[in-house]
């Protein structure tokens, strides 16, 4: 049995900057501007974007872009998890 499948995000090396990158996404995943009343990342230079699934053992992925082409991809099983990457990022990366 094989697990959800999660749309692989846009390879860093096709892309020159976080629009570029968001222009890249696969259906399903959606940019994420603000969160929790922050505005989230720092649009080209840090991007945010979120998968939902809600399968079980899977609820969604959350990916980022960090300038100079380094991206990241988690995946999590329940919304808490998710809520709490996206509150890590928020802090990180967050400005109000």
């Amino acid at each position: 049995m094989t697990g959800p499948r999660i749309p692989e995000l846009p390879e860093a090396t096709r892309c020159d900057d976080g629009y570029d990158w968001m222009a890249l996404l696969p259906a399903g995943w959606k940019p994420l501007p603000d969160w929790n009343g922050v505005e989230l990342g720092d649009w080209p230079f840090v991007v945010v974007a979120v998968y939902r699934l809600a399968e079980p053992g899977c609820y969604g992925s959350v990916g980022l872009w960090l300038e100079g082409g380094e991206v990241e991809l988690t995946t999590h099983t329940t919304v808490d998890d998710l809520r709490e990457r996206l509150n890590e990022l928020a802090a990180r990366y967050g400005h109000e």
